[in-house]
This record gives C-alpha cells, structure tokens and sequence, in this order.
C-alpha cells in the first residue's frame, strides 16, 4: 500500500532526532497476546506481537497467522541470521525509543474507517500501516515486505545513521535526485528521460519518497523484485541486482556498505532461532554463505560479519598490507601482486618478495 499520510507527516521530524547509544536488544520470541483494555492501543486493536520490544498490533478481524507473519518479516529484517539477538541494537532502540508500530486492519476501508491516523491519542508513537488482505497474499506479491521495511527504515535505521536519512542532502537523498534526473520537491508533471526512478503518487512528498528509494534499491538488490520487473517498470527501472549494480552503483555502494549493516537477505516471514546457523563459529551451516571465524567483516575475509560472501572485487582479504590489489571472487581470496619495498608496519617493516611469498620483514 506504501507509506501511510501519518507517516509521510512526521518523518522529517524522526530523522532529526539525535540518538544515545543503546543497549543490545535481547532475543525476541513471537506470540499473539491480547491488547489489555487500559492500553490506548485498544481502541483500535486487541491483538499483539513484541518484536524485540517493536510493537505490532492488529485488528480483531486480523487472523494470528497474518500478524505473525508480518512479524516475522521484521524480526528477519532486524534478526538477519536468526540468532535470537538483533543485528544492530542501535537501530531496534531508536524504534523502542520512538515507540515504532506496524498497525494492521484487513483492508483499506477498515484502515479509512478507524479513523487511526487522525486521532490525537497516538500522537507518541511512530505508526506505519500494513494491510492484512495484502500480508503475504496468495499467488500475490506480499506487501508486508515494503511496509515493515519502511519502518524499520525511517524508525530505526535513519535516526542512527545521518546518510541513511530522507532529507536533502543526505547520501541516499543525493543518490536519489540522481535517480530521478534532478531535484524534485514533490512529484513532477514529467520526470526527465534520464530518470531511473519515476514515482508518481503526487501525495509521497521529498522524504516519502526516499524511503521508497531505499525500498526499491534494497528489494532489488536481494532479489524480490527480479520477477516483477514489466510490474514495477513505470515506477522503478533497475528492479534486479545487476540492473542496479550497472544503473545506479551510488545507491548499491550505499546499500552494501558494512557501516550502516542494511539487511542482506529477504524475509521470508519464517523466523526461527538457531535456523540460519551459528554465525562466527567457523562452520558453514543452515543458510549460511560462509563463515571464517572471528574473521568475518574484516579485511582478512571475503565473508561478511553476517555470514554472506562480500561481493566480487577488490578486498584485502590474504590479511597482507603487502598484496593491497587482493580480489573476492565467489567467496575465494586472490591475493595481488607484492608491492616490493612498500612500508607494511607503522614499526618499519618493508615489504619483501622472496620466492612464492610476499612477507612483511623488519
């Protein structure tokens, strides 16, 4: 459904918040509990899911798989290797800190009709809607992939990480004006031949739209969009990894960049701790992609801190300041060329070719 009027209205002021460094969230278990009468939250809902202290609520007329399922998507979006423990404990408390909640009716008319968005009782909370009718819908696109994320997003991920934010002049703003062939405050009549990126809901303003970029990039560059593409087309053109890659490599850097952690794999609304394996253990297990050890993330690693292959390039992955041209390839290490003579330590080693090996020599 997209981003609700309610949170088109307060993003800009979330993304100005300054955040205090949290504490780590602890693991989350997904249960349905009713919403106690003395909660304002009742007037609307009677259901509930905590997600690592992240509300998601739903109507009565919401079915306990649907609100599980949605969830799901956000513990996996928050919980990428489903240890239990979340991913980025900063991101999930300045969603607790914001009060974020994923509200959940059976469709529109229900949505239109509680009159949610318009009450003044809420006004504490961060809502983003979520429709149960298009909650992992069958032989349909589940949509609850956009909505959470969109919460997540611009509730946790954006208040942490300035470039992450959809105001102008931020990394993804700036990215996202490229995208669209230009600044734009609103939705122009005609977007420029150049533009990659042509939303046209003339009621998604600046920062509603860039929480649509990142949706759009993030989606695309894992996959969920690959089969969609003549769908999404006159609204979002490099709907596959490659496509975004070749497209717009400004937003692929920014998406895959291990300083922000954005989720690397796409919820499939099954979260169950212990299924993704033990990320750090060494062992390569479940949906794992690799695993090195305390090595992941590093520049001795062609694994990320996730568990899953950096992509193809240039890395330092041999752990030798000496072979700095090393390449990734499919989770494999090549180390570079010796830079002979090069300096390798700040105590005035130099780096020596002998034979086979390239060393560090003092």
């Amino acid at each position: 459904m997209g981003f609700s009027n309610s949170i088109k209205r307060i993003l800009l002021l979330a993304s100005l918040v300054v955040f205090a460094q949290p504490q780590a969230a602890a693991a989350s278990s997904l249960t349905v509990e009713a919403i106690p009468q003395s909660d304002v939250l009742s007037s609307w809902f009677t259901k509930r899911v905590n997600v690592f202290g992240v509300e998601v609520v739903g109507s009565s007329s919401v079915t306990d798989d649907k609100i599980l399922h949605a969830a799901s998507v956000m513990a996996e979006y928050l919980d990428g290797n489903e240890d239990g423990i979340a991913d980025q404990p900063a991101v999930v408390a300045a969603m607790v800190d914001r009060k974020a909640t994923l509200v959940m009716f059976r469709n529109v008319n229900q949505l239109e009709s509680s009159g949610v968005f318009d009450t003044n009782a809420l006004d504490d909370r961060f809502l983003q809607d979520c429709l149960a009718n298009e909650t992992n819908p069958s032989g349909g696109f589940d949509a609850s992939l956009e909505e959470v994320l969109h919460l997540v997003h611009t509730a946790g991920f954006a208040p942490v990480y300035p470039a992450l934010r959809t105001v102008r002049g931020s990394a993804l703003s700036n990215a996202m004006d490229t995208a669209r062939g230009g600044y734009f405050n609103g939705t122009p009549n005609q977007y420029p031949s150049s533009a990659w990126y042509h939303y046209d809901d003339e009621t998604c303003e600046y920062d509603c739209q860039g929480a649509e970029y990142l949706y759009w990039g993030l989606t695309s560059w894992l996959g969920a969009q690959a089969g969609r593409c003549e769908d999404i087309n006159q609204e979002w053109e490099p709907c596959t990894a490659a496509l975004l890659t070749s497209t717009d490599p400004t937003l692929q850097a920014l998406l895959t960049d291990p300083a922000y952690g954005l989720p690397t794999r796409i919820p499939d609304g099954n979260y169950v701790i212990g299924s993704q394996g033990i990320c750090g253990n060494g062992n390569v297990e479940a949906a794992e992609q690799c695993d090195d050890g305390t090595l992941n993330g590093t520049g001795s690693s062609c694994c990320t801190k996730l568990c899953a292959l950096k992509a193809d390039g240039a890395a330092s992955c041999d752990g030798s300041l000496c072979t700095r041209t090393d390449t990734c390839n499919a989770g494999v290490c090549s180390a570079g060329p010796c830079a002979a003579d090069a300096p390798c330590s700040v105590c005035g080693g130099t780096c020596v070719q002998q034979a086979s090996e390239c060393g560090c020599e003092y």
